[in-house]
Parts: structure tokens; sequence; C-alpha cells
């Protein structure tokens, strides 16, 4: 396999010749020359990867005996195999003459469709004939390069500029034809037309932005690809005798290699190049960084570099900077080792066999990345680093799982408050709060239905289907009677601060001042209000739309689509709602959507705002709000709500039947009291609840008896046992008969 650098004496046609990629009669990719192999110096194998590591790493690509490595790292078929490839997801296996096949496998990518679908109807492309026909010939021109026949792709995607010049992926696979553009039949190759074309591509692919951020990855590529064809003219240059002509090449490729880092920097093949060419210019400084950028994407490419001859002017630079790197990759891993050493397993404790297996499972991934660690090599240190990314995800995982803790039939509609010093609880007629110490009953207040606390624990709301009521929890003092009416349960939403409380009547929310009652704004919306986090802003349902308000003013900012219910995220970024039969979250800043979840409707974030709770009323799902993720699904019909800490959910299988409270398997060492704290809340909860039940029993049948002896003794029957008295037993005044009189 040959190499290609400035100053090869190969020009870029002889090396794309020697050296490409084709596609056999079964289709499979194949190299069309012999493989070439190249010696690594012992101080690359000292500081960069040791000849077990390179064994392990490259199989039969590495020559153990003979310290030689085959270029390209004997990867490149695996991953050119993969319809996915990209240029970006190739990163360091991405060599000049596999331009072309990787073009061929993008054309199989539905993805790259999408995004033409999507750039079509923005511009409404089928609206106008010429470029629907430019689409058409577009797409003939991707057929015939899918097949190989690079000339008669060429005149289809030539007919299409024709029609439409100013469209990105039409100049795009004209510029990447003129540049890669050989096969063992076809030769298109025009270096001077490549960069034209590419430098055009780059320009609409900017434009394109605007409308379709994710264009900067295009965009990025464009400019790389417009780079490397004035980096090959540099070369064709230089062998024909135009040394001042070649030099007048590299400081545009590094300038195009510079624009493609800023527009797309994590296309690491980009911060290779301008590494390259800044080499070629002198620069140092730009070449160490943007080497240790690509590095620190991919460490291959320290390899890479080692068989680059253009970086041979500053090997003593690029060594040192590997061993910075070396260094550098040790500290960091020894102290994300020290950091999740204390962070998942000294600071938590497990609390189940499932969980027990994650803890030991997170050990061997410490003592391995340890290992890694002392072979003391970067290829082997910057896998330490990659192991111990694998410990999140694996503590997640089992972290955001909950088991069940405690489960009782009894419990109806119950609050606690902010402090978890009380309990209030409804039984349709009254509510009830208690003191969860020593479980005594401290308030009885009238009210058919009970919303929550205030958020310093001082109020609670009460009402009816007309009234809502505000209470003194320490004396059971009435402070304010408010219009609102019942809303499946919920009467009325507290302001973060606890000074305003929102209220919904018919077609409206009204907001009042609690100091006062006053009332601040009315807002149109009928179903629900919720306060943002920081009382600034509140939103409200109306069954076809959320809007948020300015509390302030009560200026309507935003309106989104709602269906059924709706809650903020606890930093306020994010407002889920349901509708369409699904869950979506947005952005509260803009309004743009975020996720969707296919569930019915939304009932909670997690008090960290890092897993939601929806449900269908059938199950409830518990989600990962950072990646849509499903991580739970629980056998309950009714989320009710989180606890404070969020190292418990509580959840029921009717609307206030058979409540049940689940816990985390994994829980801070701080909060493992607070765990027990919990239950114990819960356990009172169960206790107050049941001896409420069995004093209204009591109470009945008290009542009952006491009904039927007053009907008995109108009657001149025995209070006891209900027989006839006798005319004696009546005129000495007996209320019992002989039988039960003492």
């Amino acid at each position: 396999m040959a190499s290609f650098y400035y100053g090869s004496g190969l020009t870029w046609t002889g090396y794309l010749q020697a050296d490409s990629f084709v596609r056999d009669i079964t289709g499979q990719i194949r190299k069309s020359g012999e493989a070439n192999r190249h010696k690594i110096s012992a101080q690359t194998r000292e500081i960069i990867a040791s000849n077990e590591r390179l064994s392990h790493e490259f199989g039969r690509g590495f020559d153990a005996v003979n310290g030689t490595l085959e270029i390209g790292f004997n990867r490149l078929e695996s991953a050119l195999g993969n319809v996915e490839a990209s240029i970006d997801s190739l990163h360091s296996d991405f060599n000049y003459n596999m331009g072309l096949v990787l073009d061929q496998l993008q054309i199989q990518n539905q993805l790259t469709f999408g995004i033409l679908e999507r750039l079509d109807a923005i511009h409404k492309t089928l609206e106008h004939p010429e470029l629907t026909k430019a689409r058409e010939f577009y797409n003939r021109g991707c057929e015939r390069l899918s097949k190989g026949l690079l000339d008669k792709a060429l005149e289809a995607f030539l007919k299409a500029e024709e029609k439409n010049d100013t469209d990105f992926f039409i100049q795009f696979q004209i510029g990447k034809l003129y540049l890669y553009g050989m096969d063992e039949d076809d030769n298109v190759i025009d270096l001077p037309k490549a960069e034209k074309h590419l430098r055009d591509a780059a320009r609409y692919g900017k434009a394109e932005i605007a409308v379709m951020p994710e264009f900067k990855r295009w965009a990025g590529e464009a400019l790389l690809h417009t780079s490397i064809a004035c980096y090959a003219q540099a070369n064709d240059q230089q062998i024909n005798g135009d040394s001042a002509g070649a030099k007048e090449f590299i400081p545009k490729a590094f300038q195009l290699a510079q624009q493609a880092c800023e527009i797309y920097p994590s296309l690491s093949e980009s911060q290779y190049h301008l590494a390259k060419y800044a080499a070629l210019s002198g620069d140092v400084e730009i070449s160490v960084q943007s080497l240790e950028k690509a590095v620190t994407s991919d460490v291959n490419y320290c390899l890479k570099t080692e068989f680059d001859r253009d970086f041979d002017k500053m090997r003593p630079h690029i060594f040192d900077l590997f061993e910075r790197m070396r260094v550098k990759m040790g500290k960091k891993a020894c102290c994300h080792i020290q950091e999740y050493s204390q962070k998942y397993l000294a600071d938590m404790v497990y609390l189940t066999d499932e969980s027990r297996k994650s803890k030991e499972e997170i050990r061997n991934i410490l003592s391995n990345a340890e290992i890694k660690i002392n072979n003391n090599t970067i290829f082997d240190r910057f896998e330490a680093l990659q192991i111990l990314n694998q410990i999140g995800p694996t503590f997640l995982n089992i972290y955001s799982k909950f088991v069940e803790k405690y489960s009782d039939e009894n419990i109806i509609n119950g609050s606690i408050s902010p402090d978890e010093k009380l309990i209030a609880a409804s039984d349709g007629s009254h509510v009830t709060i208690w003191r969860v110490s020593d479980s005594k009953l401290i308030l009885k207040l009238p009210g058919k239905f009970m919303d929550s606390f205030s958020p310093d624990g001082k109020l609670i709301a009460t009402g009816d289907y007309e009234t809502v009521k505000l209470w003194d929890v320490s004396d059971g003092k009435l402070i304010l009677s408010l219009p609102g009416r019942n809303l499946g349960g919920k009467l009325a939403s507290f302001s973060p601060d606890g000074k305003l409380i929102a209220t919904w009547d018919n077609k409206a929310v009204k907001l009042f001042q609690i100091s006062d009652g006053e009332p601040i704004h009315t807002l149109y919306g009928s179903d629900v209000a919720s306060f943002s986090p920081d009382g600034k802003l509140i939103a409200t349902g109306d069954h076809e739309t959320v809007k948020l308000w300015q509390v302030s003013d009560g200026k309507l900012i935003q309106t989104l689509p709602y269906k059924y219910g709706l809650v903020f995220s606890p930093d306020g970024k994010l407002i889920a709602t349901s509708y369409d039969q699904s869950v979506t979250l947005w952005k509260v800043s803009d309004g743009k959507p975020l996720l969707k979840l296919p569930v019915k409707y939304v009932f909670s974030f997690s008090p960290d705002g890092k897993l939601i709770a929806t449900g269908d009323y059938e199950t409830v799902k518990l989600w990962q709000v950072s990646d849509g993720k499903l991580i739970q699904t629980l056998n309950e019909k009714t989320f009710q709500k989180f606890s404070p800490t969020g190292n418990f959910i509580i959840a029921s299988e009717g609307t206030y039947t058979n409540v049940k409270i689940f816990g985390r398997q994994v829980i801070l060492k701080e909060d493992f009291n607070q765990q027990e704290h919990f239950g114990n809340t819960f356990m009172s909860l169960r206790k107050m609840w049941r001896q409420h039940l069995h004093n209204e029993k009591v109470a009945v049948a008290e009542q009952q008896k006491k009904s039927l002896q007053e009907e008995r003794k109108h009657n001149g029957l025995c209070l006891v046992c209900g027989a006839k008295l006798s005319f004696f037993d009546k005129v000495r005044g007996r209320v019992n008969c002989s039988k039960h009189s003492t």
C-alpha cells in the first residue's frame, strides 16, 4: 500500500491508482494493491503502544517480530463494510483512496436521503419543475455511482447542475468525483475542478445551516475535501517543478482546514489535516494543538502520524506532545478511579442482590482500568479512560430502577408536609391532619377534597365543588376562602415562594395574593395550572393548548399543543405536555420540542430532573430525560409523586386504592436513614388510617346501638333482647325484661 505525502514523488493520480479500494463481483470491498508495512520506532512503542498492545489491537496487521504495522491499521475493510460509514465515524481509518467507496456506501444510507427530503420540503423544491428535474438527474447520478459507472455518474450530476447550480449535494458529488474518481475502468480526476465544485458546495452548505443546523457537518466535510484538493495540487505542482505554485496551495489548504475545524470541530480528520498543513507551513504550535485534538478523539492518530512524512520536520515536538498526553491521560484516569471509587462505592449503599451485582461490575471496571494505567502507554491509558466511561451507564442502569417497599390497600388520597412531620388525608367529607411522630390527630377540617401543603408547610388547601379554602395548620384557623372548583382531585397551585395561589373556575385560572386574598390576574385556561420552579411563569391548559404566562404582568409568552397534563422540570428549562397520544418535552425558552415519548399522560419529573414519570392508566413508565430511554415499567395504574429526595415513588393500582411505595435499589449513605424515616412515615400513615377507620366503625356501631335502644324504649321493648316488657316491668320503670334486669 503506497503512502501519499507532500514531496513523495508520487502524483495524486498515481497514488490513487496504486492504492485503491474496489468492489469485487460479490460486492465485497477489497484492496487493489498489496499491503505495505511500516517500521514502528522503539520510541513510539515505548510511549504510544507496546508490542502486546499492538498485537491485541491490530491482530495480523502487526508483526511483533519485525516491529512493523500495515498502514491503514488493517481495519479499513471492516470499517467500510458498514453502510452507515462516514468520514466522521471512521476517524483515523480514513484514507484518500477510500473517498469514492465512502460515497458509494453513503448513497445506500437512508439518513442522507432523509436530509435531502427535508431540505427539498424546506425549499419547496417540488413546486419548481427545473428543481424537480435537477433532483431527478441527481438521483440518477447516485444510482450510477453506486454501480461504479463513474463517467456516467458525472454526466448525470453535471446535468443536475445545469438545472440547479446552487444545490449543495450536487456540487458536493461533482467535486468528490473530480477529486477521487478513479477505478479500474474510469478516471475522471481533475483537481482544479474538484477544488472549484467543493468550494461551491462548502459555500452553499454554510448557507443551509440557518434552516438546518445539522448542515454544519456537511459544510465542514466539504471544506475538508476542498483542502485535500489544494494539498493534492501542491504535491503535483511540486512534482512538475513548479515550487512557487506548489507553495501557494499549502496556505490555501491550511485556511480551508481551519474553517472546517471552526464550523464542525468534532470532525477529527479536519483536525488531523490542519496539523499536517501547519507542519508543512512550519507552524509548530497550531500543528501540535490540532494533532492533540485529533488524538483525543481517536488514539490511532498517534500511529497515523508515525507513518506520515509530512510531520518529519517536527518529530521531536510530536514526541513531546505524546509524552505529555501519556502523563495527562494517566493523571486523568487515576483521578477518575479515585473519584468513582468514592462516588459509586464508598458513598453508596447497595440494597438488593441485583444492585450488588452491579457494584461488583463497577469494582471490576475500576480494577481493569488500573491495570491499563500501569501499562504506561497512550493506547492503554486511552483505553482505561474508555473503560471508566462505562461506570456511569452501569450505575445509572441500576440506580434508576425502583423496587416495591411498602403497600397498603386502605390508604386513600393523602399529602405529606414538606418537612414530612405531618400527613393529611381525606375521606370525602373531612380532611384530617396527623402528626407523624406519635400518630396523633391534630386537626379535622371540613372539605370534600384536599390538596397539598403550602411550600413552607404552614397552610393547607381544602375545598368542594365551588370554593377553595386555606387553613392555618398550627391552629386550624380559616385564612382564605376563594372561588374555585375541584379538578380531578386537584384544587389549587401554590407559587414556589408561597405568596400566590392559583385556582380554576370555568374557562379561567385566577391568581390571588395569599396575604390578603386580592386577585392578581385572570388567565384563560380551564384545566390545570402549574408554576415554574422560579415562580416567574405559570402554565395553563384548556384541552387544546398550553399557555405560558408571565406571573409579573400576566403576559402570554408561549403557546404549545396540549391535551391532558403539564409539568415543569425542576430547573424550569423544560415543560412536558400530553397531547396526540404522546408526551412531548419542550424547551421553555423557545417552545421547541426536544423529546417525544410514546405514552398518553405525563405525571411528574424526578426532583433531580433526570427521570420523568408517565402513564396510560394501565402502567406507569419511567423514562430518562436525557435521551428518552425507557428505564422501567410498573404495573400500576396511577403515579402519585416522587419523595422529596427522589429515592421513592408513590403509585397505586387505582386512583386511591392499594397505594404502593417503590424505593431505589442504590442510595446515598447519607440518605440511608432517610429511607428508614420515609418507611416509618408510610407505616405511620397506615397505622393512622387504620385507626381512623376503626374509630369510625366503632362510632357507627355505637350510633346504631343507641338508635336501636331508643326505638325499643319508645315501643316498650327490652333494650337488650327486644322482648316486649310486661305490665309489671313498665309499672316498676324497668327498661329491660326480667331476664336482663339487674
